[in-house]
């Protein structure tokens, strides 16, 4: 598995990456921003050979996936996930979701009910 962090000023970063702090978020951004952010991100993707056709997790805010989701044909998000299971349930029940999968036996399929997230 190839975990990736997407940045509001850096765009795609390794968890090795090393950074200096900002204070930046993509939803205050402009419109013209946010675009070619997404443009950065996906040249930063190509650059680091990662397929676009692999099963894509996309474990991040509405305004860092929107603009980059429909480039990745297997992919799916947080706020899917989460909100197919018990609607909107916030950054807690998305935290909570993450728990339980990492608890989860790797080798087995996850599958996950609402029940399982109260």
């Amino acid at each position: 598995v190839n975990i990736y962090i997407l940045s509001a000023k850096y765009g795609l970063l390794n968890l090795t990456d090393k950074i200096v702090p900002y204070d930046m978020f993509l939803a205050t951004e402009t419109k013209e921003y946010k675009v070619s952010w997404a443009i950065k991100v996906l040249e930063q993707m190509k650059a680091a050979d990662i397929d676009m056709n692999d099963n894509t997790y996309f474990a991040a805010g509405e305004e860092y996936w929107e603009r980059l989701i429909s480039f990745f044909p297997n992919a799916t998000n947080e706020k899917t996930e989460v909100e197919k299971l018990l609607g909107r349930g916030g950054i807690g029940m998305a935290m909570h979701y993450y728990d339980i999968i990492n608890k989860k036996d790797s080798t087995a399929p996850i599958t996950l009910s609402s029940t399982d997230l109260f």
